[in-house]
């Protein structure tokens, strides 16, 4: 089974969520669609991990991905997928609702 890690700046590193989904026996898929990567299809994944950055969930301005990070993340939930995300992550959930985590 696979989970898709999505990273929004180049200092955020998986670390131990990364070794936690390893030692589950999941693999995983790092997507960072702030340097130019697209987005995980749901379809392809059991779930999603999504951390934060600097930027804000208001911020769509300055990191344009951010609208279609937040319909990807409402994707996966509507797939059934497990979601967990830090900080921003949640924020730019923007009003979806968050099943259990991993």
């Amino acid at each position: 089974m696979r989970v898709a890690i999505v990273e929004n700046t180049s200092v955020t590193h998986h670390g131990q969520v990364g070794v936690a989904l390893a030692e589950a026996g999941l693999l995983t898929d790092v997507f960072r669609p702030f340097a130019g990567d697209g987005l995980p299809d749901p379809d392809a994944y059991v779930g999603l991990v999504v951390f934060g950055g600097e930027q804000s969930a208001l911020d769509d301005h300055l990191h344009p991905y951010l609208p279609a990070l937040a319909a990807r993340m409402r994707a996966f939930d509507d797939a059934g997928a497990r979601f967990w995300g830090s900080a921003s992550a949640h924020r730019s959930w923007r009003g979806g609702m968050v099943r259990p985590t991993f």
